[in-house]
């Protein structure tokens, strides 16, 4: 188990990494998007692709951003009912909350795979005007950030599963 908790460390660390770069990648969005606007009403002239790199980056974002938010324990959440739960229960809900995570972005994974095999393959471009933006790095970071969820909610099954075998052996 200690070697899962190790392992676990390095693999938050790493994901706290995208989700500060995450972070930049917003800032540098405002920025695009202010100067987009200046370029609007100032020039009559908006910065091209803005509103096609803006709605790629998002995705992108997120899915940079999700492991590290699932790791914090960040996620919206009814609390009302867990609290109310034995730590057993609390755990059972947690290993239950965890396979359906593991099994819906498996799903995603398995169809985002394709798309993003044929987004790099056949460049596939968001079309901007004069502007093509590439789709392929927002397609790669859905199934990397799909990756990431799967084996974050693993270390969050194993956490829920020792703390509810070691709660079972201090009541035997």
């Amino acid at each position: 188990m200690h070697f899962i908790l190790q392992s676990e460390r390095y693999f938050v660390r790493f994901c706290s990494w995208l989700n500060e770069a995450g972070s930049i990648w917003i800032a540098i969005l405002m920025v695009l998007i202010v100067g987009d606007i200046i370029g609007r009403v100032a020039f009559n002239h908006p910065v091209p692709g803005t509103p096609e790199i803006v709605k790629l980056s998002l995705v992108g974002i997120v899915f940079l951003q999700l492991a590290y938010v699932l790791s914090q324990g960040r996620h919206i959440r009814t609390t009302i009912l867990c609290q109310r739960l034995s730590q057993n229960r609390q755990d059972l809900l947690n290993m239950l909350a965890s396979v359906i995570g593991i099994v819906l972005f498996c799903l995603l994974l398995k169809s985002s795979w394709g798309l993003a095999v044929g987004a790099v393959t056949g460049n596939e471009y968001e079309l901007a005007g004069h502007l093509n933006v590439p789709v392929a790095p927002t397609r790669i970071l859905v199934v990397f950030g799909s990756t990431l969820m799967v084996i974050q909610f693993g270390f969050n099954l194993l956490r829920s599963l020792s703390s509810l075998l070691q709660l079972s052996k201090g009541d035997s």
